[in-house]
């Protein structure tokens, strides 16, 4: 099966989403361009907040580089001691530690950077606009104000790449990325809206929701606390250095059975109470 929410980049440059035959609602063009100007000023403000790229790349180099000879050094030691290691091989140490320190400051100035970027007047000002924005288009849409935010798992992969389901690992054709949505129910469907569609799902399409164990990477983190936090640290686990390389330990999975497919609808496990609670809803998670 397919994953329902899975975004194709094509080779035009644009992005189709194969969840396309179930939308029962689209953004006016206005709200579309509103929605373009948001993402283009974020990228605009996350760019500012990153080191150049020169710097990028000594970074990752010196970090790479130091751990290697370091691990390498250390591990011959294990093997045949460290004195004559080191007679023959100090400069591993006399170049990775060095490197490793290069690596760390340059760390600690984009975490600098990044801290400063995000506290300035400029971004508030960007976040509060975003917030009003985002409620005017939910309400164009007829977003309830009641409905559960919900993340869900969307698999980006490019044209001619395989169409991914649960069982296929992350790193081959694509990504797995977190979505939040608007999720309620309404003329007998489980909805899902995000700013631009509301896709809808017959709730009669729902086979059934069971909950699988295996682990699953994905790209990006939306809540407003780290996944290593006591409220979702069973749930999820960070790494990185900002946390958002994020391992989840576990995930819901919603089996769509339809005329136009067969499909899946991957939601974590830590939205199985928000989900629960959704009036109309009934899920029984097997």
């Amino acid at each position: 099966m397919d994953n329902l929410f899975s975004m194709c980049k094509m080779r035009s440059g644009e992005v189709r989403s194969d969840a396309d035959p179930f939308v029962v609602k689209r953004q006016e063009e206005a709200g579309m361009t509103r929605i373009l100007e948001m993402a283009t000023q974020g990228m605009n403000i996350e760019k500012s907040a990153r080191l150049p790229v020169g710097l990028m790349i000594l970074e990752l180099v010196c970090m790479l580089g130091g751990m290697i000879l370091i691990g390498a050094f250390f591990e011959s030691a294990a093997d045949i001691g460290f004195a004559e290691v080191w007679s023959r091989a100090w400069w591993c140490i006399a170049a990775g530690v060095p490197m490793l320190a290069v690596a760390g400051v340059l760390a600690f100035l984009a975490f600098r950077k990044r801290k400063e970027v995000m506290a300035s007047p400029a971004v508030r000002d960007y976040v509060q606009r975003t917030e009003r924005v985002t409620r005017e288009l939910r309400e164009a849409l007829g977003v309830p104000e009641d409905a559960v935010r919900a993340d869900v798992v969307t698999y980006v992969y490019r044209e001619g790449g395989k169409k991914n389901s649960s069982s296929f690992w992350r790193g081959v054709t694509g990504a797995y990325t977190l979505n939040e949505y608007s999720v309620f129910v309404r003329n007998e469907m489980i909805c899902f809206a995000d700013l631009s569609s509301i896709v809808g799902i017959p709730l009669s399409s729902l086979v059934e929701t069971r909950a699988c164990k295996k682990k699953l990477f994905v790209s990006n983190w939306n809540k407003d606390v780290p996944p290593n936090s006591p409220q979702y640290k069973q749930f999820a686990r960070g790494t990185g250095a900002e946390g958002t390389v994020v391992t989840l330990r576990g995930y819901l999975v919603m089996h769509i059975s339809d005329s136009r497919g067969e499909f899946e609808v991957l939601i974590p496990e830590y939205e199985l109470q928000a989900l629960q609670s959704l009036p109309g809803l009934r899920l029984i998670v097997s």
